[in-house]
């Protein structure tokens, strides 16, 4: 047995994050939202996170202003949060030139002095 609570406020300091740090709390799809206050009034029970059952809702998440996110995963035995760490997978490139004639956007930039199409 164990609080909703106390579980989150852990679960919370472990991901290297305070609550002021938060962003959103609610559902994934982003349809349901809750505030930290009113968060803290409603989780504030104590439930068997052991028992094999689902008690707290799997798609209940908290995000942080770093985009890191706590998840709810139930591996059937246990439910817990589990820290998602963002991580930008964009592929980033160097500025190599910052104008060239009819190009709009860098990438299109880039593509020129790739093709050495440089009308200054």
């Amino acid at each position: 047995m164990i609080n909703f609570l106390t579980e989150t406020k852990i679960a919370i300091q472990k991901s290297n994050h305070e609550p002021e740090e938060i962003d959103y709390i609610g559902s994934c799809d982003e349809e349901f939202v809750i505030k930290w206050d009113s968060f803290c009034k409603l989780s504030d029970f104590v439930y068997n996170n052991q028992s094999g059952d689902v008690v707290i809702p799997v798609d209940l998440v908290i995000e942080f202003k770093n985009l890191d996110q706590l998840i709810r995963i139930n591996d059937g035995e246990c439910e817990q949060w589990h820290l998602i760490k963002f991580v930008k997978f964009v592929k980033q490139k160097p500025i190599r030139r910052l104008h060239v004639l009819g190009c709009k956007t860098l990438k299109e930039v880039d593509e020129a002095i790739d093709r050495e199409d440089l009308e200054l």
